[in-house]
């Protein structure tokens, strides 16, 4: 089974704002999963999609 990560877990991986967070997953850029009306599950499998998709490189 996968590992589900909150909303504020994303944005410190990715370096962001958990509100930029919600914005990825609402333009369909994250899966997420919603369990009630105020919590929200990315799965990990979707974060390291959105990594190697929009990974920038040098």
């Amino acid at each position: 089974m996968a590992q589900l990560l909150t909303v504020k877990e994303v944005a410190e991986l990715l370096s962001t704002s958990p509100q930029t967070v919600r914005n990825l997953c609402k333009s369909g850029k994250l899966t997420y999963l919603v369990y009630s009306t105020k919590k929200m599950y990315i799965p990990e499998s979707s974060v390291e999609s959105f990594i190697k998709k929009y990974a920038v490189t040098n």
